[in-house]
């Protein structure tokens, strides 16, 4: 069955097979005008996508990756035997995908539609999908899409940029990471960015996550791995009327996986002159560490002092920072608070820190660390978590001590500024005073001016009487 579609419709039929054929104008477009599936072009060719119609640049969904058009038309087929396919103008087959299950039959008819979530689906008579764009994502994430694994799902389902990058959990369902082509961590996406944007569902055999809002005609977001291996959000609003674009992760050199090294209990805090500082508690491991510029990029930290194992050991708290790595690992209560978990954690005699957070679950609960901290780090704006590192009983004694030396300290220097001030304020109050009283009590000069003329008309004949006398 052959089809030509003009800008405003959108596919539901049932039949056995049928053929789509696309060019730069004419497209599929979803019920209530949200989304649009046809060819777009890219600086390699054209390619089979769905993006918001209303801002035909966000592409969230591209079909024949690695096997583009050379030209702005092309046919899409589908059919219960084949398949879909997509051919270019000359009848070349430039990209495939099977149907998948339920099983579909040979003589069932098909349906096909875009629907106001994105996804291109193909089902059967029944309604049984047989396939759908969202579980073939390409390399953006958007609301009603879910990736993760469950059971049948041989794959693990993420987001990739032509197999160089890809962002995705683990098998725990605690972390994210962008991934490099040859399954290296390239960065470890900080917890609560995942926490606040997504919904994450975690079973004894599957863990799934999603953006939390719907796509409507008044809200779009995306999750987009870049092509050059960065991971960015993107939020549009009709309040703003404008996009906004958040690169997540890696933000700069303290996002790379362990820039610190591995196993180290150091944590990077974009100092420029060392980055890598060891957590409260530990020192640098060798004297050639504790040289700065070798310890500026790396370094191995140790405890100053052995733990007790006791109520006597404590806590430093360390705010804005990104919390450890989870995967090797933690143990995690939920539903349990800050102060239950600091309890949890000192009688524990292996917990090296504890953290009172958001789990996947959504459940706020206590997280302790039984291993070397590693992959963290401290944001210099107002990011970030509370970590709590562990202290052992004689570091909390040092503590104490430089605490009370820095009270006294503090206590001397006001001391003397407030009688510093004191002194200057007496000494100008007495020094006001003296002159007022200076003034006050200064005689008056009497000159010849000052006298009135009778005065010096007698003061006259007196001299001349005293020069007619003369002297004896």
């Amino acid at each position: 069955m052959f089809r030509r579609l003009s800008f405003l419709v959108f596919i539901f039929t049932s039949v056995l097979s049928f053929e789509v054929w696309f060019s730069e104008n004419e497209r599929i477009v979803s019920p209530s005008s949200i989304f649009e599936l046809g060819l777009f072009k890219d600086r390699t060719g054209w390619y089979l996508g769905i993006w918001f119609r209303q801002f035909p640049g966000r592409v969230v969904w591209t079909g024949n990756r690695g096997s583009p058009l050379y030209s702005s038309e092309g046919k899409l087929q589908i059919s219960s035997s084949a398949g879909i396919q997509l051919f270019d103008e000359s009848g070349y087959m430039t990209w495939h995908r099977d149907l998948t299950s339920p099983a579909a039959e040979d003589d069932a008819p098909l349906s096909a539609y875009l629907s106001d979530t994105g996804n291109f689906i193909v089902s059967n008579y029944s309604g049984g999908i047989l396939w759908g764009s969202f579980d073939y994502p390409s390399n953006v994430l958007i609301p009603g899409m879910v990736l993760g694994y469950y059971p049948g799902l041989d794959y693990i389902r993420t987001i990739t940029y032509d197999d160089i990058f890809h962002e995705g959990g683990t098998e725990t369902g605690y972390e994210h990471y962008i991934w490099g082509s040859s399954g290296t961590k390239i960065c470890r996406i900080d917890p609560i960015y995942t926490t606040k944007a997504m919904i994450q569902t975690r079973t004894t055999n599957s863990y799934t996550y999603s953006l939390r809002r719907n796509t409507t005609t008044s809200y779009y977001a995306s999750l987009k791995m870049s092509d050059t291996g960065f991971l960015i959000w993107s939020e549009w609003t009709r309040r703003d009327r404008k996009w906004k674009d958040l690169v997540i992760a890696p933000s700069d050199i303290c996002d790379k996986y362990t820039t610190c090294g591995s196993g180290t209990n150091t944590y990077c805090s974009m100092n420029p002159l060392k980055s890598c500082e060891c957590f409260p508690g530990f020192r640098p491991q060798t004297d050639s560490e504790r040289n700065q510029d070798s310890y500026a990029l790396h370094g191995h930290c140790v405890r100053k002092s052995p733990l007790a194992c006791s109520d006597d050991d404590g806590f430093q708290l360390l705010k804005n920072m990104k919390l450890p790595e989870t995967d090797n690992w933690t143990i995690s209560y939920e539903g349990v608070g800050l102060e239950e978990c600091k309890e949890r954690c000192l009688t524990t005699c292996n917990c090296t820190a504890f953290a009172n957070t958001d789990m996947p679950t959504g459940v706020r609960s206590c997280v302790m660390w039984t291993v070397s901290l590693e992959d963290t780090r401290r944001y210099s704006t107002n990011r970030g978590q509370n970590l709590y590192v562990k202290l052992a009983a004689l570091d909390m004694e040092r503590k104490r001590s430089n605490q009370n030396k820095k009270k006294r300290i503090i206590g001397f220097t006001v001391g003397a500024i407030v009688l510093l001030l004191l002194i200057v304020v007496v000494t100008f109050c007495c020094c006001w005073k003296r002159n007022n009283n200076a003034v006050l009590l200064a005689p008056a000069e009497v000159t010849n001016q000052n006298l009135p003329e009778d005065d010096e008309e007698e003061e006259e004949e007196w001299r001349t009487e005293v020069d007619g006398y003369g002297v004896l």
